[in-house]
């Protein structure tokens, strides 16, 4: 409910230009569409009321059964009828008897298991930005989704932004790219790893999160949530590590994976005989290799990071080269080696 009133808010300032807060009769619920919220003490009135000493206006209104009282910054009879249209504008809003609420709405788009008029009424109905966005899966350990979902919306900042869970343990988010330069400054990895950190060290929820491509409009975002599901099934095919991944860092494998299975054949056995195929079944060679790559042919930061002296990193990308004719410390030779090494672990997953 919260979160719906923060979106509800939000339209609100962004036709009409006021700030609100809100707050319950009893005080469990809170929203404000204003940098900073206001606390609300006085509620003992009875439609709405004006403080000249404090230059605020409060109103209270009913929302999916509960009562709250609202305030906003101005004292006299032009905001007066500012807070009685804002109480209109709220309490006609709520979700029919019957209907689908928000959150089920949204997730159906995401999902894309909704049909387009549905979605266009839905876009007009909330007012969702006409803006780039991107989907984002985020995986926690144990049932923790409702958690992980409030905590997730807490990093909302502009009404659109929002998180819903999928199953116990998981939670999409879509992300609203409303400045091009944010973007590029804050990039979606950035924001999944300080999403990841912040619930690990607030919450000690530990997470994963699996992100897709940024796609023209909140209408299109089911083709960003169907990439976040493939960064998902390919980096569990691949057994690779670390927190977060991405989309566009599976370009390669998506290439190499539409091709028909006699084809992905035919070109591992051009370039592999027999004898080097025994190379990925040496795990120890393999994570050597993709860490290697992973770390832009780095010999001194791929040592660090595998915790192996120097000595014993040149010794493992010699026996590569030994093995399969590759000198994964040249560029060329590590692309050919990638594209092998998807080959190889498409055909044998």
């Amino acid at each position: 409910m919260e979160k719906e009133l923060e979106r509800i808010l939000y339209n609100i300032k962004q036709k009409t230009g006021i700030g609100c807060d809100l707050t319950s009769i009893n005080g469990v619920i809170s929203a404000s569409s204003n940098e900073v919220y206001t606390p609300i003490t006085n509620v003992d009135f009875a439609k709405t009321y004006q403080s000249e000493d404090e230059n605020r206006t409060y109103f209270k209104f009913i929302f999916q059964k509960t009562e709250f009282v609202g305030a906003i910054t101005g004292c006299n009879e032009v905001y007066k009828n500012y807070a009685e249209l804002i109480s209109s504008i709220i309490e006609n809003s709520q979700v029919a008897e019957g209907e689908q609420s928000y959150e089920t709405q949204f997730l159906s788009i995401v999902t894309g298991d909704t049909t387009r008029s549905r979605t266009e009424r839905f876009l007009e109905k909330y007012s969702i930005c006409k803006s780039n966005c991107y989907a984002i899966i985020f995986k926690s350990e144990g049932n923790t989704a409702v958690e992980l979902t409030d905590f997730l919306n807490s990093y909302s900042t502009n009404g659109q932004d929002t998180a819903v869970s999928i199953d116990n343990c998981t939670s999409v988010y879509v992300r609203f790219i409303e400045n091009e330069v944010d973007y590029e400054y804050h990039s979606a990895t950035d924001f999944a790893n300080l999403v990841i950190q912040a619930s690990y060290e607030e919450l000690g929820l530990k997470l994963s999160a699996y992100i897709g491509g940024k796609v023209k409009s909140f209408s299109e975002v089911c083709v960003s949530y169907e990439q976040a599901l493939a960064s998902m099934r390919l980096s569990k095919s691949f057994g690779l590590s670390g927190a977060v991944h991405a989309y566009k860092d599976f370009t390669l494998v998506k290439i190499i994976e539409d091709l028909p299975n006699a084809k992905m054949k035919e070109f591992l056995n051009v370039i592999l005989d027999e004898n080097g195929k025994q190379i990925f079944l040496d795990d120890e060679i393999i994570e050597t290799a993709e860490e290697f790559l992973n770390n832009n042919l780095n010999i001194s930061e791929t040592a660090r990071v595998l915790y192996v002296h120097r000595n014993t990193l040149m010794y493992r990308i010699d026996k590569i080269e030994r093995t399969i004719g590759l000198d994964i410390r040249k560029f060329g030779d590590a692309l050919t080696f990638r594209i092998i090494s998807v080959l190889y672990k498409l055909l044998n997953n």
